[in-house]
């Protein structure tokens, strides 16, 4: 995780990935994908920084890929977001 950041915010960010896990880990895939619409209709600067934060998971299951660190449970998305970073990992402006 960034070492630029505090204990608390990495310990707040660590419990909203373990809440995210837990709800894909019980949701339908139609419930996920309704989740990913929900988070596209929000206010559009919000819009645009969940955008960088879509592209860093890409990223990290790039390097993930990159690095071999990968099994059947994931090697699908990895690739895929190793083919879509190919060029390196786009930055969106904060507007």
């Amino acid at each position: 995780m960034n070492d630029r950041l505090r204990y608390e915010e990495r310990e707040k960010i660590k419990a909203l990935a373990d809440q995210i896990s837990s709800f894909v880990n019980s949701a339908s895939r139609p419930m996920i994908e309704a989740l990913g619409q929900e988070l596209a209709h929000d206010h559009r600067t919000l819009v645009q920084s969940k955008g960088n934060m879509v592209l860093a998971f890409l990223s990290e299951l790039k390097t993930q890929n990159d690095e071999g660190r990968t099994d059947l449970r994931n090697q699908a998305i990895c690739e895929w977001a190793a083919k879509a970073l190919k060029d390196g990992t786009p930055c969106l402006p904060y507007v």
